[in-house]
């Protein structure tokens, strides 16, 4: 008989970060894994850290849309 532990679901593992966040789903409680890089969630990273090219490649069209927007705003101020 193995004389061993089960790795509990909140821990990382081979080194993986991720926020644990709980949700409900049929009056069901449920866990889900949100990974992390550098601290931040992937699409914060992303978000943050990605050029134009990358973001048409992957599709992630809402944050092109924010940055031109963001753009636009401080094109009028000047």
């Amino acid at each position: 008989m193995p004389n061993h532990l089960p790795t509990p679901t909140h821990l990382a593992k081979k080194g993986q970060d991720f926020r644990l966040e709980i949700h409900f789903v049929g009056g069901k409680m449920k866990k889900r894994k949100i990974p992390l890089i550098e601290g931040l969630s992937v699409e914060e990273f992303v978000r943050r850290n990605a050029d134009d090219a990358f973001l048409i490649e992957e599709g992630y069209f809402d944050i092109l849309h924010e940055r031109e927007t963001e753009r636009n705003a401080g094109n009028k101020a000047l």
